[in-house]
């Protein structure tokens, strides 16, 4: 005789998972040393006492997108945090960013996220550049301007970079589904030309551009996180993150 074991679904049956393999679903990380919901149009911080501060308020407030801060990168018009690179010996910075597009004719570096200073020190800080509509990325004393040519477009990106100044280690992932770009460091020790390590700038981390150059581009970039951690991640760690804020970002309607 042939038999055939066909599996059933009970819908009475019932499963028992202990609370201590449940994790919460928050609209933030616990773990941030700063936290940023944008997307609940909020400048406060979710963790700690942090706030975003407009750089230049007269002229470029706080304004609001459909998903969160709207900002450009006018030199010195950023939203910063009270967070430098020089408070800690590794740190992290992420953001959720939909970028602007530019006017392909231009050279213009239009800064997304960071601290970057191109002048102190023969640079030091670090940013994530939209340089022609493609991804940019450069970090003092240890990655020097390097040009994707990763497309982007006006879609949601996630963005991140961690450095550990005591072993000179960084790791960097960002990603944009609608043009498939895709950039990853994995803890990177390689050093610039011009030095030895990472340079800090001493200056806040935040959205903009925070004081490179003298152009103003006023094209708005909107972004829905921004976060901020006193502690080193690899690779695989920053892949996490970008998974957990792609399932914030969808609860909000955000792809990324």
């Amino acid at each position: 005789m042939l038999t055939t074991r066909i599996p059933v679904i009970s819908r009475s049956a019932s499963v028992n998972i202990p609370a201590t393999d449940l994790t919460a679903l928050l609209n933030f990380d616990p773990n941030a040393q700063a936290f940023f919901s944008l997307n609940e149009k909020r400048v406060y911080s979710r963790t700690g006492t942090h706030e975003l501060i407009a750089g230049k308020p007269s002229t470029n407030p706080i304004a609001w997108g459909t998903n969160g801060l709207l900002f450009d990168s006018e030199v010195q018009a950023d939203f910063h945090t009270d967070i430098k690179d020089s408070d800690n010996t590794s740190f992290t910075i992420v953001g959720v960013i939909k970028p602007a597009i530019l006017d392909l004719g231009s050279n213009f570096n239009y800064f997304l996220m960071g601290n970057y200073d191109g002048f102190t020190n023969s640079g030091s800080g670090l940013s994530f550049v939209n340089f022609k509509n493609t991804l940019a990325f450069n970090a003092g004393g240890m990655i020097d301007f390097v040009q994707t040519g990763q497309k982007l477009d006006s879609s949601y990106m996630f963005v991140s970079a961690s450095v550990d100044k005591t072993n000179n280690l960084m790791s960097v992932y960002a990603k944009q589904i609608s043009t498939g770009t895709e950039y990853s460091l994995s803890d990177v020790t390689g050093k610039d030309t011009n030095g030895a390590g990472y340079r800090d700038r001493g200056l806040p981390f935040g959205l903009g551009n925070p004081g490179y150059g003298s152009e103003v581009y006023s094209d708005k970039s909107e972004a829905t996180e921004f976060s901020l951690y006193n502690s080193y991640m690899n690779l695989e760690a920053l892949e996490g993150l970008y998974m957990d804020a792609k399932v914030r970002a969808n609860a909000y309607g955000v792809t990324i």
